[in-house]
């Protein structure tokens, strides 16, 4: 087992990744000297189904990210402005 810290495994994330699936390897992620997480190889017999929703996270609207972050600002102005609103009144 080998032992990489976060920043580490940050940097060198394709070579650690590669490690653990060709060698088996298993890598414990270690945090502030902390164990975080472990890597470790997939089976190849292992049925992995990936959902649909991970890859359609933005909704149905089919919005991307430019349209979401307009909405984010739009609703943060409108705070500002009804919270003005109510301090004149």
């Amino acid at each position: 087992m080998k032992i990489a810290n976060m920043f580490d495994l940050r940097d060198n994330l394709a070579a650690y990744v590669d490690d653990v699936a060709k060698n088996k390897n298993t890598v414990l992620v270690l945090r502030y000297n902390k164990p975080m997480a472990k890597l470790i190889a997939v089976e190849p017999n292992t049925n992995i189904v990936i959902p649909d929703s991970f890859f359609g996270f933005m909704g149905k609207s089919g919005d991307d990210g430019v349209a979401l972050e307009n909405k984010i600002r739009r609703s943060l102005k409108e705070k500002d402005h009804i919270e003005k609103l109510r301090k004149d009144t």
